[in-house]
């Protein structure tokens, strides 16, 4: 009985594995004779040959921002920055032409906003690098102001009207609209500048107009703008 058993078991077992040989050996005739299956294959897209005015467009914007990006890291003097500066604000205009309904907008307006943060920082460097047109005075708001003024001498000549005193000179009169307001009055030609300083007392401006510029370097207007205050009283 117990010899059937084992026979019996064994032959189980040996039909079983040659299920599983036969099993296999037509699994593997059936991938042999069936045919691949095919899947649409990705390509990428051609190249144009020339570049669209659009695609060359983006391209002149970031070949000059390289440019600027590499002339950056060389420059020292204030000449330098300012023409990294002009190479920031060209690439800025040129990346900003990009129409609204091309697919590379987005990518723009994210390019622009990285070329207006190192346009800024050219700017600052620019700031920092030009040189004293005399020693210090050794008050950083009046040096920036007179520096302002040579430059402005330097650039389009002594003003006609120029505005003096602390603050209220300062932000109180806008050199535009009075500009403009003696153009309406015949005036067209008119130069207004305003060298008002934050905190100027009338010794200030005292020293400023009578020890410190020189006669051919003031107009024969000189408008004070100013408060009791500026005589360090309140009467």
């Amino acid at each position: 009985m117990f010899r059937r058993f084992s026979v019996l078991r064994w032959c189980l077992i040996l039909v079983s594995s040659l299920g599983l040989v036969i099993s296999g050996w037509l699994l593997q005739l059936l991938l042999v004779s069936t045919p691949a299956a095919t899947f649409p294959k990705l390509e990428a897209a051609p190249i144009p040959d020339e570049l669209s005015p659009l695609d060359s467009l983006l391209q002149a914007a970031l070949n000059l921002a390289e440019q600027a990006r590499s002339d950056a890291a060389m420059a020292q003097s204030a000449q330098d920055w300012s023409a990294v500066m002009g190479q920031w604000a060209d690439a800025i205009t040129l990346i900003q032409s990009v129409p609204t309904t091309s697919p590379q907008r987005l990518f723009a307006q994210r390019k622009a906003e990285e070329f207006l943060l190192n346009l800024k920082t050219a700017q600052q460097k620019a700031a920092g690098s030009v040189p004293a047109v005399f020693p210090t005075l050794g008050s950083q708001i009046l040096d920036e102001q007179l520096a302002g003024y040579f430059s402005y001498m330097a650039a389009v000549g002594v003003p006609d009207v120029l505005i003096v005193g602390s603050s209220r000179a300062l932000q109180g009169v806008d050199p535009q609209a009075l500009q403009q307001a003696l153009s309406d009055r015949g005036y067209a030609e008119a130069k207004v500048f305003n060298l008002g300083i934050n905190g100027a007392t009338a010794q200030v401006v005292n020293f400023v107009l009578q020890r410190l510029l020189t006669p051919e370097q003031l107009p024969k207007l000189i408008l004070w703008a100013g408060g009791s205050r500026a005589f360090n009283s309140s009467r």
